[in-house]
């Protein structure tokens, strides 16, 4: 009696294999992408409330938000975020009002049809432009 001793792959085990690997990649690399914008809002977000709170600091200090000292600690011209995502710019700063904006920037503007820009202002009010809802922008 012969016993035929096979130790690979069939084409048809192959092909199987290959046709998983392809459905799945299908599926995950467009909800990575999805994820990777929304991880890489945290960097907008986090730098717009962190120059928010340098400038309350500031405010708390000499009464007024459009202190000359004001500029060192919470910067009001164009600055990039912690990573790099986002532009940080303050659009309307006077001695009782301020508006931070966060504009993306490099790799982040494939999420600009989204979360165009994020806002962030005196009383704490954010906002968002673009299709998702402000509270989906700065939550998720």
């Amino acid at each position: 009696m012969y016993f035929r001793n096979n130790k690979g792959f069939t084409l048809i085990e192959l092909m199987v294999t290959v046709a998983i690997i392809g459905i799945i990649a299908a599926v995950a690399l467009p909800e990575y992408g999805q994820y990777t914008r929304k991880a890489r809002r945290a960097d907008g977000t986090g730098s717009l409330l962190t120059a928010a709170h340098n400038l309350e600091r500031c405010a708390s200090i000499f009464g007024r938000y459009n202190h000359a000292q004001c500029d060192t600690l919470a910067p009001a011209a164009g600055v990039d975020s912690v990573e790099g995502y986002y532009k940080i710019t303050i659009s309307a700063r006077t001695s009782s009002t301020y508006e931070y904006t966060a504009a993306a920037q490099n790799q982040q503007t494939s999420d600009s049809s989204y979360c165009n820009n994020l806002t962030f202002d005196q009383t704490g009010a954010k906002g968002a432009s673009g299709s998702e809802t402000t509270d989906r922008c700065w939550n998720q």
